[in-house]
């Protein structure tokens, strides 16, 4: 058996049926009471007057009997005219009722017809026609403001599919690419007959190199998830962070004879957070300004408190980035026309892990570059104490 659903456009009528049949009846009783309560003085008030007149000539007052027949009659009116009262009272407010429970529905249909047609356009959307929006046409009122608010919703969650799907296609482009060429080697080494040992041995290290590729892909991506659900508990100081990665990463500068100029200024106040986040968030930019830096370049890193806020910057003298590619870069996998190409090594998840880890700080990065001058990051955590 189906169970009877009460819907919104008849809980409102039922409501205001009930306020409409309350207030109505209040008002009959009150004025019926009244009525019964003052027409008995009203009656022996009007037998007064009636019986008495004033003699304004003498001065005196002349009694007028009334006989009982007049007063039967003018009881009898009055008693018919509450009755009428009483039945034109009953009849209005049964009225009164019934045209307001209508009105009330029609009304209401009215005004509930916009939400009508948005629940039936929202049943019409799942995540294959995502793209599809509401319409938002008519009164600018709370209806409009939430189909708005619920386009600004789907274009959320379409943006997060397309992401989803690009991030799925890069990943599985960056595992078939290692397999394929593990793949051809092992092909060519079985179809040769006369194989020799140096072969075999070129064979494994090509292989060798990737499998490590892969395993690196797989571990970025554990940590990739990991990172989500790491707990920002600890006691931080960026600056010292700061300073440990650069002493971490001049040796590497030394060897692609890449200078770094630092400019970190002592921060007391620590931050709550975590370290090993912040480590490697700092250690992916810098690393990423020397591996992609001209020859004999620089490195100029900077960190200072303003206010509440810590600015970090560290800027290279390479070959730049593109404005169109300053929201790409930070994408999974994404890698710039002529720079991460070119390279061997990384598989452009770091700056996409960088600022996922600023912004669990609640802090922000943006970058700022010129083609062959050189890029800027700037990075700006708040001192959440």
């Amino acid at each position: 058996m189906k169970k009877f659903k009460l819907t919104l456009k008849w809980r409102f009528t039922l409501l205001t049926l009930v306020i409409m049949i309350l207030t109505s009846a209040i008002l009959v009783v009150s004025i019926n009471y009244d009525i019964k309560k003052t027409m008995p003085g009203l009656t022996d008030l009007i037998i007064d007057i009636y019986s008495f007149e004033n003699n304004e000539t003498y001065g005196i007052i002349i009694p007028n009997y009334m006989t009982d027949n007049n007063v039967v009659i003018i009881d009898n009116a009055i008693g018919e005219t509450v009755s009428n009262i009483y039945t034109t009272s009953i009849i209005t407010f049964c009225f009164i009722t019934i045209l307001g429970c209508l009105t009330t529905y029609f009304v209401v249909n009215k005004a509930l017809k916009p939400v009508i047609d948005l629940n039936h356009n929202i049943k019409e959307i799942n995540e294959d026609n995502l793209t599809c929006t509401l319409n938002v046409k008519g009164p600018h009122d709370e209806i409009q403001e939430l189909a708005i608010s619920f386009n600004k919703m789907l274009a959320k969650l379409e943006n997060a599919f397309a992401s989803q799907k690009r991030f799925n296609s890069s990943v599985a482009h960056e595992l078939k690419t290692p397999l394929a060429v593990i793949k051809t080697n092992i092909d060519v080494l079985k179809s040769n007959e006369e194989t020799n040992i140096e072969e075999y041995k070129t064979t494994i290290e090509v292989v060798e190199k990737s499998v490590l590729k892969m395993n690196g892909i797989i571990e970025t991506l554990l940590d990739i998830i990991r990172q989500e659900n790491e707990p920002l508990n600890d006691r931080v100081n960026v600056s010292v962070i700061l300073e440990d990665v650069v002493e971490d990463l001049n040796v590497i500068a030394s060897k692609s004879g890449i200078s770094i100029e630092v400019n970190i200024e002592e921060i007391e106040d620590e931050m709550v957070g975590n370290e090993i986040l912040l480590y490697r968030a700092l250690y992916n930019i810098i690393e990423n300004a020397i591996k992609y830096n001209k020859p004999l370049g620089t490195v100029t890193i900077s960190c200072v408190k303003e206010q509440e806020n810590i600015y970090i910057k560290i800027s290279d003298t390479g070959e730049g980035i593109a404005v169109e590619e300053y929201e790409n870069i930070f994408k999974p996998f994404y890698r710039c026309q002529g720079t991460n190409l070119s390279s061997n090594s990384g598989i452009g998840l770091g700056l996409s892990l960088t600022q996922s880890a600023i912004k669990m700080h609640g802090g922000e990065i943006t970058v700022n570059s010129i083609i062959n001058q050189g890029t800027e990051f700037l990075i700006i955590l708040p001192i959440v104490v």
